[in-house]
C-alpha cells in the first residue's frame, strides 16, 4: 500500500511538473509568435510607406513632364498668351488632355496673378472668374515664374489645398521652343489633378493597399501613413491606408499549429506517464518498455526536425544581426559580448540538434537516400571548403588528392559530404597548430572506392576506438580538454556509411595521429582523370 501511495505521489509530481513545463512553453511560444507577428506587420507597414511615397513622387515627376510638353511650346505661347484662340485651346487642352491624363484643371496666370485661362474637367471656361489661391498655389506659381529668362523652363510640382480639397499640381513658365533663342513669357501655366477617390483607388491598386484616405489625426498602429506638406512648407494632412498584414494573417495558422502541438505533447506526456506507472508495476518488462520509448524518441525527433531547427536558426540569425549591429549601434559593449555568446552557443546547440536529428532519422529508418554517381574530387573539394576556416585558425596544412582513374562513387552526395565534413572537422579539432590533415581517394578492391582522412593529432588509445563510434562519447585527455564537441560526428558518419552499403574503420596511435577509412561502392561509369594533388595552407 505504501509503495502504491509513493508511486501515485510520484506520478502526481511528475504530472504537475510536466503540466507546468508545458504551460511555460506555451506562454513562451505565444509570446514569441506574437512578437514575430508584430514585427512582420510593422515591416509591412514600413515597406508600404516607402512604396506609397515613391508612387507620389513618381506622379509629381510624371505631371511635370506632361506640363513641360504643353507649356514649353511655340503654338501654346501664340494661341494662349498672344491671341487666345478658343478652338485651338479646346482641341489641344480640352477633352483630349482630360481623357488621357484625368487632369482636373489647366490654368494660365499673368504676372499680376490674374487667371487668363481655365479648363475645368476638360471644359474651357469662358471669361474665367478671378482665381482664389489655395494653400501653396501662390508659392508654386512664384517659383515657376522665378526661373531664369530665355532658357529651358524648369517645372515645379507639389501638393496644394483649396476649399478643403487636395490637388497634385505643377507649374511652368510658358516659353517658346526655339533652341538657342528660347523666349520666356511672364505667364505661368499650371496643371492640377484633384486627389479624389479615383486617384486614391489608383494608388491603392498600384501598391496593393486598401482603405486609402485623408486624415487629420493619423491612423492606427497597423495603418500606414505619410505626412503631406503643402507646397511652400506649410503643414498639410496625412494620407492613411491599411496595408496587407502577413503576420496577422498567420495568427489562425499559428493557433491551429499550437493546438496540434499541445495535443501531441499532451498525448506524449500521457503515454510517457502511463509507461512510468507500468515500469513501477512491471519491473520484468523494463527492457521492452525502454526499447519502445527509445523508438518513440527517434520517431518524434525525426518528425520534429523543422520545429527544433527553426527556433535555433532564429536565435542564431537575430544574434548575428545584433552582434554586427545591422539595424544600428547597440550602445553597450556588454550587450555585444552577450550577443556574441548567444551566437556561439546557438551554433553549438544547432550542431548538437542536427547531429541528434540525423542520428534519430537513421535509427528510425527515415533518412532518405538519393544515390547516384558522385565524383570524389568534387565532394572532397566542397567538404574542404566548408572547414577551411578551422584550418586557417589553427595554421593547419590541409592537402587532398584523387588517384588517377579512380571511379565515381555510388552514394548520396549530401550524406557523403556530411561524412567527410564530420571527419575533417574531427581531424582539425584534435590536431595542434602547425599540424597536417590530408584527404585522399583511390580505387579499392573490386568495384569500390576508398577515402582516407588522416591527421597528425593526439590520436586515440586502442581501447577507446570502438567507444568513439558510440553517440556522445568523447576521448578525454590534457591535450583536448578544451575542445568543444558533441560526440556525434563519428557515430553519424559510421551509420551513414553503413546506410550506403559501405564501411568505416579507424586506425590510430596516441601521439601519432589518426586515419579514418571509408569504403563505398563504385558507380558503373569511371570518373574523368583527376588532377594533381592540391594543398590548402
Amino acid at each position: 500500500m505504501k509503495q502504491e501511495k509513493r508511486r501515485t505521489s510520484s506520478v502526481r509530481v511528475l504530472g504537475f511538473s510536466f503540466i507546468s513545463l508545458i504551460s511555460i512553453s506555451i506562454v513562451c511560444v505565444l509570446a514569441l509568435a506574437f512578437l514575430v507577428v508584430f514585427m512582420q506587420d510593422r515591416n509591412s507597414v514600413i515597406a508600404s510607406e516607402k512604396l506609397v511615397g515613391s508612387e507620389l513622387q513618381r506622379r509629381q515627376k510624371q505631371m511635370s513632364v506632361q506640363l513641360l510638353d504643353y507649356a514649353y511650346w511655340d503654338e501654346a505661347v501664340e494661341k494662349i498668351v498672344d491671341t487666345q484662340d478658343p478652338a485651338w485651346i479646346r482641341d489641344n487642352f480640352g477633352e483630349y488632355l482630360y481623357s488621357t491624363t484625368s487632369m482636373s484643371e489647366v490654368q494660365v496666370f499673368d504676372p499680376q496673378d490674374r487667371r487668363t485661362l481655365l479648363i475645368a474637367d476638360g471644359e474651357l471656361v469662358e471669361d474665367p472668374p478671378a482665381a482664389v489661391m489655395g494653400t501653396g498655389e501662390k508659392a508654386l506659381i512664384d517659383d515657376a515664374l522665378a526661373t531664369e529668362d530665355n532658357t529651358e523652363p524648369v517645372p515645379v510640382a507639389g501638393f496644394v489645398e483649396r476649399d478643403g480639397e487636395v490637388f497634385l499640381a505643377a507649374a511652368l513658365r510658358m516659353t517658346t521652343y526655339e533652341g538657342e533663342n528660347d523666349i520666356s513669357t511672364d505667364h505661368v501655366m499650371t496643371f492640377a489633378r484633384r486627389v479624389d477617390a479615383d486617384l486614391l483607388a489608383e494608388i491603392a491598386a498600384a501598391n496593393l493597399i486598401r482603405n486609402v484616405r485623408w486624415s487629420d489625426s493619423g491612423g492606427g498602429l497597423r495603418d500606414g501613413a505619410i505626412d503631406i506638406t503643402w507646397y511652400g512648407g506649410d503643414q498639410g494632412r496625412q494620407l492613411v491606408w491599411r496595408p496587407d498584414l502577413p503576420g496577422t494573417g498567420m495568427i489562425p495558422i499559428m493557433l491551429a499549429g499550437l493546438f496540434v502541438f499541445v495535443a501531441v505533447v499532451m498525448s506524449i506526456g500521457l503515454i510517457f506517464a502511463r509507461r512510468i506507472s507500468q515500469h513501477g508495476r512491471q519491473l520484468a518488462d523494463a527492457s521492452v518498455e525502454a526499447d519502445h520509448a527509445n523508438r518513440m524518441k527517434s520517431d518524434f525527433l525525426a518528425s520534429m526536425s523543422h520545429e527544433l531547427r527553426t527556433p535555433l536558426n532564429a536565435v542564431i540569425g537575430f544574434s548575428e544581426l545584433m552582434r554586427r549591429e545591422h539595424l544600428g549601434p547597440i550602445g553597450n559593449v556588454k550587450y555585444l559580448e552577450y550577443a556574441d555568446d548567444i551566437h556561439t552557443s546557438g551554433k553549438h546547440l544547432l550542431s548538437l540538434v542536427n547531429g541528434l536529428l540525423d542520428l534519430s532519422k537513421i535509427e528510425a529508418g527515415r533518412y532518405d537516400l538519393d544515390r547516384r554517381a558522385v565524383e570524389p574530387a568534387e565532394v572532397i573539394a566542397q567538404s574542404l571548403k566548408l572547414v577551411e576556416h578551422l584550418a586557417a585558425e589553427k595554421n593547419i596544412a590541409v592537402s587532398w588528392d584523387v588517384e588517377s582513374g579512380a571511379p565515381s562513387i555510388w552514394a548520396d552526395e549530401r550524406a557523403l559530404r556530411q561524412i567527410l565534413v564530420n571527419l575533417l572537422t574531427n581531424a582539425l579539432k584534435f590536431t595542434g597548430p602547425g599540424g597536417e590533415v590530408s584527404c585522399r581517394a583511390a580505387r579499392s578492391d573490386g568495384r569500390k572506392v576508398e577515402i582516407c582522412v588522416s591527421d597528425t593529432g593526439i590520436g586515440i588509445k586502442a581501447e577507446n576506438i570502438s567507444q568513439v563510434l558510440e553517440p556522445f562519447f568523447q576521448v578525454r585527455s590534457d591535450d583536448n580538454r578544451r575542445t568543444i564537441g558533441t560526440g556525434l560526428g563519428l557515430p553519424v558518419a559510421k551509420k551513414l556509411a553503413d546506410l550506403m552499403g559501405g564501411d568505416l574503420t579507424i586506425e590510430s596511435e596516441p601521439g601519432e595521429g589518426t586515419t579514418v577509412r571509408i569504403v563505398l561502392p563504385a558507380a558503373a561509369m569511371p570518373q574523368k582523370e583527376a588532377g594533381a594533388a592540391r594543398m590548402i595552407a
